[in-house]
């Protein structure tokens, strides 16, 4: 009990439940503070933490980048302002992304991960969050130029942003901001690659690469309503790529006819495919053709409500290139008489609906062509 008082010095707890707070990065000046991250201890500390989440029937907690590397800075920001209200007076909300809840263990003066995790655990508010109903954590471990290490652990729910894990030691250099509308920035003494910039690149490695694109339809019937098929998107091995991998973009309008454009866009290779459907106008048909003493009276299948008309079109070949004529007709009618026409003469028709809207006109396919004569 005395050992883990020594050691715990300061323990504090804080359980959030509100919105997404995002991060703004800026380069200018602040508190400078000198040390080492250590990503190795930070490790250890995630495979204790959930080596005490088994023993106590739950399930582990998934490591995340995205907030491992918050909680470096977080370590170095309670360097200068041990508090879970961070050197520029925000919350320390403000330094991860989260969803519906979050939480923040900080502690300082443990010397080694099995001791830092076993002196949170003693303590019932940081156990609480510890042992807390999250699915993912990043664990930050920085050690100042005077000896002195602070231990993060920051709790979260919902999907894991970056499974790149970073190892070893890395000396830095830590602009801590003291202005509200800043935020603390971090160099690498030693010249190395940042590992935010690997973590990119190692999740962009690691994701699934996009092979097949399957839309579930190519053609829609017009209905005055925005029309946009769904897609399956596989990889090379046949297996469903994930949706956190792509985005679909359709067009900002597509509820009149004709032919749209879809591209699915993968969001870390940037690799896009584009493809085609359409919308159309539902077709009618010829029902019948009836001959009166001097007229001739042609019958259809009434169109869709969405329809704004009929045209038939008759002409004296098959071919409809000689004597054509077209002839337009409200779409509540299902009948034209016609006048003129020739005895002993064949005669080709032929219907299809149209659709005024925009400005512009829409047409059906044609209808089978049927013959009468005269």
């Amino acid at each position: 009990m005395k050992n883990l008082i020594k050691t715990i010095a300061v323990l504090i707890s804080l359980v959030i439940l509100l919105s997404v707070f995002t991060v703004t990065a800026f380069a200018e000046s602040g508190v400078l503070v000198h040390g080492k991250f250590n990503f190795d201890y930070a490790n250890e500390v995630f495979n204790y933490i959930n080596e005490y989440r088994v023993k106590n029937g739950l399930k582990k907690l998934q490591y995340d980048f995205s907030l491992a590397e918050p909680a470096m800075i977080r370590a170095a920001e309670c360097s200068v302002s041990f508090s879970h209200t961070r050197p520029n007076g925000k919350s320390w909300t403000t330094a991860i992304q989260w969803e519906s809840s979050a939480a923040e263990n900080i502690a300082m003066g443990f010397t080694n991960p099995r001791e830092a995790t076993d002196g949170y655990y003693g303590s019932e508010s940081h156990r609480i969050n510890m042992m807390g109903d999250y699915t993912r954590v990043g664990v930050g471990v920085f050690t100042a130029d005077n000896g002195m290490t602070y231990w993060i652990h920051n709790f979260t729910c919902g999907d894991v942003k970056q499974t790149y894990k970073e190892t070893g030691i890395r000396t830095v250099n830590v602009n801590v901001a003291l202005d509200e509308n800043k935020q603390s920035t971090v160099t690498y003494s030693d010249g190395k690659e940042a590992p935010s910039s690997k973590a990119l690149e190692y999740e962009i490695e690691q994701s699934p690469e996009i092979k097949t694109v399957k839309l579930s339809k190519t053609s829609f019937e017009y209905n005055g309503k925005r029309r946009a098929p769904s897609v399956s998107v596989k990889d090379k091995d046949g297996r469903i790529v994930p949706k956190k991998y792509y985005d679909v973009l359709l067009p900002k309008k597509s509820t009149n006819c004709g032919t749209y454009k879809l591209q699915v866009v993968h969001k870390l290779r940037k690799t896009t495919f584009s493809y085609s459907y359409n919308i159309f106008l539902k077709s009618t048909h010829i029902t019948k053709i009836k001959k009166t003493k001097k007229k001739v009276i042609v019958y259809w299948k009434k169109p869709t409500s969405h329809s704004s008309g009929i045209k038939l079109c008759y002409a004296l070949n098959k071919d409809f290139t000689k004597k054509v004529k077209m002839i337009s007709v409200n779409r509540l009618k299902a009948s034209k008489l016609i006048k003129g026409l020739k005895s002993k003469k064949t005669y080709y028709f032929k219907v299809r609906a149209y659709k005024k809207t925009g400005g512009k006109t829409y047409y059906s396919s044609w209808s089978k062509v049927k013959k009468f004569k005269k």
